[in-house]
């Protein structure tokens, strides 16, 4: 069964490092460079929200037309794109490819959310709103498999917040940032969870191939594949593929550090494969 919930808010830093920068021009964002395009324009809005919650509408604005080029990105034509014709609505959020930690922020921005929703009105009136992961990852450190930005959604409450700050509506921009943040969607799919944890290890491994650890990454190579015979034994819906690729990690593991350049593409390779296995966020 699927979960989902919609929250507010965003993005600490931690975590590995990312599988890619923000992307440059490209007909065609990689699932990584879409994962930090979207974190970006998550991060620039809850910085955007704090400044318009301190009336400042130069920081505000800066930290919006960021989000708002991160955003025209993700269509895949540099920042031209139009709204209107970008047809990639949901982006999946990978929060081990990204600099930041997703859950803190959101958790505590749900409970503020939650108690201004518990006033009465009246009331409600009178108080406007204003890691290191060791070698492996045994667990996967998040309890949800799909986490996923609306861009278009975004971006359109990003212009009305730009809009809002131009006459000194602080209230109102703040209102259209926190929208934005309510359109991450978050579910867990229960047999999603190894590909997950497998997931994250295959992020482990290449980080330490690309940072002189080649010998660590045979750790979380085997852990990744270990997870995989779990999404197996559980009767993942790509358990046949699952097998194949268990297969393959376990027989590449052992001679990991022989080209880190080549291991990190084959990680990669990988990690883009069951990445495209998770199970869809309700649109």
């Amino acid at each position: 069964m699927i979960s989902k919930i919609f929250i507010p808010s965003l993005i600490a830093l931690a975590g590995i490092p990312a599988f890619a920068q923000v992307v440059s021009d490209s007909p065609k964002p990689s699932r990584a460079e879409m994962s930090n395009l979207a974190a970006k324009i998550l991060s620039e809005t809850e910085q955007a929200r704090q400044a318009a919650a301190q009336r400042s509408r130069d920081t505000a604005t800066q930290h919006i037309d960021q989000a708002l080029a991160a955003a025209s990105k993700t269509a895949g034509s540099g920042s031209t794109a139009d709204s209107t014709t970008d047809t990639r609505k949901l982006v999946p959020i990978y929060a081990e490819l990204e600099t930041v930690s997703i859950l803190g922020p959101l958790e505590s921005a749900k409970r503020r959310v939650g108690a201004a929703a518990d006033r009465p009105p009246a009331e409600r009136e009178a108080h406007p709103q204003s890691a290191d992961r060791g070698e492996t990852v045994h667990v996967a450190t998040t309890n949800y498999t799909v986490i996923a930005l609306d861009v278009r959604q975004a971006r359109s409450h990003l212009e009305a917040a730009r809009t809002a700050l131009h006459s000194d509506r602080f209230d109102q921009a703040e209102s259209e940032l926190s929208a934005v943040q309510t359109g991450v969607v978050l579910a867990s799919v229960e047999t999603d969870r190894p590909l997950l944890r497998a997931r994250e290890n295959l992020a482990l491994a290449k980080s330490m191939v690309q940072n002189g650890r080649s010998p660590d990454a045979k750790a979380p190579l085997r852990a990744a594949a270990a997870a995989l015979s779990n999404y197996m034994d559980g009767g993942g819906a790509h358990a046949s593929d699952a097998a194949a690729i268990r297969k393959e990690i376990d027989a590449y593991a052992s001679s990991v550090d022989q080209d880190p350049a080549a291991a990190a593409r084959q990680i990669a390779q990988w990690w883009d494969r069951l990445a495209d296995w998770f199970t869809e966020p309700p649109r």
